[in-house]
Order: structure tokens, then sequence, then C-alpha cells
């Protein structure tokens, strides 16, 4: 099952993550293809971050489809993220997702998307 949450964490993991010619993954790539082992990783870490920060989720005010899309950017230390929303809680979410670690998708040999 997919959310908004979800969708937008993977639209944004492609459109930030670049190929090995430096382009865009979104250029070329859809969520369809990723790896079916890669897509349910990203799915159990998108569904934890949810359970376990709902009520920092809730008090941000975000709209689902920003708070998917700032966990691929917080989580990861690109330039963008919670920590700019301008919301009363951004410095915690920021955290908490910098808390579950970096992950990045790359191009397998089998041509699939990976996560790392």
């Amino acid at each position: 099952m997919r959310d908004a949450f979800f969708d937008a964490y993977v639209e944004c993991a492609l459109w930030s993550s670049l190929d090995e010619n430096g382009h865009n993954l979104d250029d070329n790539y859809t969520s369809r293809d990723i790896d079916v082992y890669s897509l349910a990783v990203m799915r159990l870490q998108c569904d934890r971050f949810q359970k376990n920060n709902q009520g920092l989720l809730d008090k941000s005010g975000l709209a689902i489809d920003r708070l998917g899309h700032n966990f691929w950017l917080s989580r990861n230390g690109h330039g963008s993220g919670f920590f700019d929303e301008g919301t009363p809680v951004d410095e915690e979410l920021q955290h908490v997702a910098k808390e579950c670690g970096e992950c990045n998708l790359y191009i397998g040999d089998d041509g699939k998307l990976c996560i790392s």
C-alpha cells in the first residue's frame, strides 16, 4: 500500500539522486525502476519514521507529501529539509531524520535502482 508520504519520499529520492553522468535519476527512471527489495526497505523506513514521530509530524502542520519529501532531504544532509520549513518543530524533525542515517539510490548491475 502506498501513501502520499511514501510517494513524495520516493519522488524526492529520484529527483535528488544522480546517475554516473551527473543527471538526476528522475530524468530516466521512475519508481517502477527501483528493485523490489529496495522499495520494501524504503517503505519500511517511511512507515517507521512516521510511526515513531507522529506527534512531531502532526505539530509541524506540513502536508503529508511535504513531510515525505523533507524526510529524504533531511536524512541525507541536503541543503534543504525540515530545518528550513519555519515550523515550531523544525529542529526536532531534522534531528530525528538525521538519526535515521543516510541512504542513496544507485544504478545496480542489472540496471535497476537500489538503495544503499
